[in-house]
């Protein structure tokens, strides 16, 4: 057992309560019981949110990270989805049975989006006696992707605030469960066939009709869906953040939506910028 890694008042241990009123929604369509939203950065720092205080605690407190799939280096990983339940691994682990018992979590959902210098994973979890999260998950992909926009908007605040809160775990070098899932690791030929089915053209479908787009006025309305101010976005885009502005009134002016909630509202519900998420 190590020293505790998070402070009693951490952002990851106080926003329980936040983070379950964010998910409520998801929760009640599919009878889930637990809600995860980790950050990992390129130098393995991280934030996190969770809708409970005590698995938070419990799990850094008795080093159950060195159990777990996505704690590593972001270079391992690429977007995708995970069931924890089809690892070997883990279905004869030590760390299964804990959560069973402790939590009543029987199995793991875990959706992964990488952004190069940092990969964000939600993980979602049933109670065993409810629905098997293994018939939900790959057939029910939209939902968890729509929830996931949402959680962007609705947590944006929490998650800026944990970023001032990041911390760092200390991770051994052991086995890691890579070999059970080896196609969640970095693979080159995988990252060049997304690059070459990625379209030209995105458009925002609203009520307002079907308004094209440029790649760089999607990747800015992206990045306003999941929260960014202006500054932030030219520092992910790599562009002044005037430039920034610029798209996003271009963005207005052709859509018909004068405010951002509109144009954040019309955009979570557009499934042609899919293809960036």
């Amino acid at each position: 057992m190590s020293e505790n890694i998070l402070t009693e008042n951490h952002i990851a241990l106080t926003s329980a309560n936040d983070v379950k009123m964010i998910c409520e929604p998801l929760f009640s369509l599919l009878e889930l019981n637990y809600f995860s939203f980790q950050r990992v950065y390129a130098n393995e720092e991280r934030i996190r949110l969770c809708t409970n205080t005590k698995f938070v605690e419990s799990y850094y407190k008795n080093c159950w990270y060195e159990h777990a799939f996505f704690e590593r280096s972001p270079k391992l990983y690429y977007d995708g989805v995970c069931l924890w339940g089809q690892s070997a691994e883990f279905k004869r682990g030590t760390f299964r049975q804990y959560l069973q018992e402790s939590f009543k979590i029987n199995d793991m959902f875990s959706v992964i989006k990488t952004y190069g210098d940092y990969m964000d994973v939600y993980d979602f979890s049933t109670d065993k006696n409810k629905i098997d999260l293994g018939s939900i998950c790959f057939s029910q992909v939209s939902l968890f992707e729509r929830f996931i926009q949402y959680f962007s908007v609705s947590a944006s605040m929490l998650i800026r605030q944990a970023a001032k809160e990041k911390f760092h775990v200390p991770l051994k070098n052991g086995k890691f469960f890579l070999d059970d899932f080896s196609g969640l690791q970095l693979n080159n030929k995988i990252k060049e066939f997304r690059q070459l089915t990625r379209p030209k053209n995105f458009y925002l479908i609203s009520d307002c009709g079907e308004t094209l787009l440029s790649k760089r006025e999607a990747e800015c309305l992206i990045n306003v869906v999941k929260g960014r101010t202006a500054k932030q976005i030219a520092q992910v885009l790599r562009i002044s953040y005037r430039t920034v502005e610029t798209h996003v009134n271009n963005i207005k002016n052709k859509s018909g939506h004068n405010s951002i909630n509109k144009l954040v509202e019309a955009a979570l519900g557009s499934k042609g910028l899919l293809y960036f998420l």
